[in-house]
């Protein structure tokens, strides 16, 4: 068995410069008012260096019930590679602003433990507030910025090129995969409004559409099914144009075991271009979104509410790039 270096802690530097733990912290954290001689400082300085420690800007934060911590309140999406992404980016710009990020999934109770340890510095909502948690926050003085606008916008153009991808390439009846989750309708919502609005104004009629729950594990062949029986209905489909490419799985799925070919019998195109889709049994063709301002614009503005000034780039609005493989 491998052996797995221990992170090294306060208590180690705390022994190795023969001083107490307290002293280190007010050393590492330059803590003013407290008289330590030149030659203690020295030596937890040394120690740290030695044992390769940083402090935990975190712990630091909560230990002492105020912050440089900038908390992203998420409502609890299903986890995906793109979501991913977004969180990373959001942290990395606010570290560079020396805070400290903090994901926060939103509920009630997660609301009432959160301030019961910390008093943000500010919390930064991609998606909006409900009312209760922003009555909260005003109420405590904690300056709070929001989003969603953006991804409406986003939802609209996407929604808009999947269609007039899937008619360029000769589809006809085209069927929208989409879900009723509440959690998600800020993406899916716009993105099914989108295609309708491309679809009305190319002359076409409405889409059919199949409302699919989010697939979870071990729901494949009921999900497989659901699609199915939808075919059956609606013979005449001849391309999905679905909310994510997660729901674009089942769909292929069902195709390919009607004994159908894709794209010639049934096209499929996706949104988000996750990491999965080029190892599909047909890769798939999806519409990625390259560049989203909300997260370097929301954090700008909430650092000019803090007072702080800083370079943060805001990339361009949201613009629906497709990635074409072999399913459409």
């Amino acid at each position: 068995m491998a052996n797995v270096r221990r992170r090294p802690t306060s208590a180690d530097v705390a022994r190795l410069a023969r001083t107490s733990r307290a002293t280190v912290s007010y050393v590492l954290n330059d803590k003013p008012g407290q008289s330590i001689s030149s030659a203690t400082r020295a030596r937890v300085l040394q120690a740290a260096q030695k044992l390769g420690y940083t402090p935990n800007s975190l712990a630091r934060d909560l230990a002492m019930g105020h912050s440089r911590v900038v908390v992203i309140a998420m409502p609890p999406f299903p986890s995906t590679f793109k979501l991913g992404q977004y969180y990373q980016q959001l942290s990395t710009a606010i570290t560079s602003c020396g805070l400290t990020p903090l994901l926060w999934y939103e509920n009630e109770e997660l609301t009432a433990s959160l301030l019961s340890a910390i008093t943000p510095a500010l919390i930064i909502a991609p998606y909006g507030l409900d009312t209760d948690d922003i009555e909260t926050f005003d109420s405590l003085s904690i300056p709070h910025v929001e989003g969603g606008h953006s991804q409406e916008l986003a939802g609209l153009e996407v929604g808009r090129a999947q269609v007039h991808y899937l008619l360029s390439r000769g589809s006809h009846t085209i069927a929208l995969a989409t879900t009723d989750n509440p959690l998600m309708q800020i993406f899916s919502a716009p993105r099914a409004q989108g295609a309708r609005a491309a679809l009305n104004e190319a002359g076409y009629r409405s889409p059919f559409e199949l409302v699919l729950p989010i697939p979870q594990g071990g729901d494949s062949a009921e999900l497989t099914q659901m699609v199915n029986d939808y075919l059956d209905l609606n013979p005449e489909i001849d391309a999905f144009a679905c909310y994510n490419d997660v729901h674009a799985m089942p769909i292929m799925n069902a195709v390919l075991s009607r004994g159908m070919s894709i794209p010639d019998d049934i096209a499929i195109i996706g949104v988000d271009d996750e990491l999965f889709d080029s190892y599909l049994p047909i890769p798939l063709t999806t519409f990625t979104l390259a560049g989203d301002p909300t997260a370097a614009q929301l954090l700008t503005d909430g650092l000019n509410m803090l007072g702080i000034t800083a370079d943060i780039e805001i990339p361009k609005p949201p613009i629906a790039r497709l990635v074409e493989r072999q399913s459409a």
